[in-house]
């Protein structure tokens, strides 16, 4: 079934009792003293999430703040999980975007735009650089690789690799082009379409211990990859609940581009701190869970000094669960 398709039966009438029923019917991972991680998803069913970002930016120069915005960005992602029979244990995760919204307020504009709505809009917004960058995401599928215990061995997109071409064509200015690969990197898309990366899967663990887990990270759009704490806890209504934390530093991508430049900026050195927490099912599906990054980054423009101060708040939403027939 096409996810998009199924994506209509989640949003329907049903979704309460589809998503009950298939959580009624996992059995407990959870125990007395420890929690035992299963899949990150599972086996023929798909899941629907509500991805919101609000993110914060002050840009100075010169001692003099040079520009000033505010963004909420929401993607509503369906994901599916498929065995790989030819490598034991090791499975696909396919993600898409469905849709997108955004607001963007500005010292001096207000950008709105919601991609269900395209036809009752000025269609001149869906080509603003602050929309049409993170629309290319939107119903371009992606999969990864994941081994048994939740790492990403591979990230393959046919319609993303389509997007990095066009970009490259000399008609595509640099301030877009670089947009478009700080947002297709593999941490970012991790960051967005993935939100149990950084659960220790495929193992026991106990209550209370913190662990070392591999933290991909989004910061506005500048992506690290570094190393952080995770530990896993029982929440007030006795189920369990993800606690993670840590410092990432050197973006792997080393351009930012922000509203009040038009053209990208070269990053010298950048660095953030994150703290979250997921509340899990009981086989440990993500059910919601926030994420709080705030850090800064120093990049140049015409041999001048940008100090940005960033301030990244993510919230995550399980919309709910649906079979689906397995081809």
């Amino acid at each position: 079934m096409h996810m998009k398709r199924a994506m209509k039966m989640i949003q329907g009438a049903g979704i309460a009792a589809l998503a009950l029923a298939s959580i009624a019917a996992v059995p407990s991972s959870a125990q007395e003293n420890g929690f035992s991680f299963g899949p990150p998803l599972r086996s023929k069913h798909l899941f629907a999430y509500k991805y919101t970002e609000r993110v914060t930016t002050v840009h100075e120069m010169d001692g003099g703040a040079t520009d000033s915005t505010e963004r909420v960005l929401t993607y509503y992602i369906t994901q599916r999980q498929i065995p790989i029979p030819e490598k034991k244990g090791m499975m696909k995760v396919e993600a898409n975007i469905d849709s997108m919204t955004i607001d963007l307020r500005g010292a001096d504009q207000r950008i709105t735009f919601n991609t269900q709505l395209f036809a009752q809009q000025d269609w001149k917004i869906g080509g603003h650089r602050e929309v049409l960058v993170p629309a290319s995401l939107v119903n371009r599928m992606v999969s990864f690789e994941v081994s048994p215990y939740g790492e990403i061995m591979e990230i393959e997109s046919v319609e993303l690799d389509k997007a990095r071409k066009q970009a490259e064509l000399p008609q595509v200015d640099a301030f877009t082009r670089a947009r478009l690969a700080e947002i297709t990197t593999d941490e970012y898309l991790a960051a967005v379409l993935l939100p149990w990366r950084m659960a220790p899967l495929g193992r026991k663990v106990e209550y209370n211990k913190p662990m070392a887990t591999p933290l991909w990270v989004a910061l506005d759009r500048l992506s690290f990859r570094g190393t952080g704490s995770v530990a896993v806890m029982k929440s007030s209504t006795g189920g369990p609940k993800l606690r993670f934390e840590g410092r990432v530093k050197n973006p792997v991508f080393a351009k930012i581009t922000t509203a009040g430049f038009d053209e990208p900026l070269t990053v010298k050195s950048a660095e953030a701190s994150v703290a979250g927490e997921m509340e899990l099912e009981s086989d440990g599906v993500v059910r919601s869970g926030w994420a709080s990054i705030t850090g800064t980054a120093i990049s140049e423009r015409s041999g001048a000094a940008v100090n940005s101060r960033i301030r990244h708040e993510v919230y995550i939403e399980s919309l709910g669960v649906a079979p689906y027939a397995s081809n």
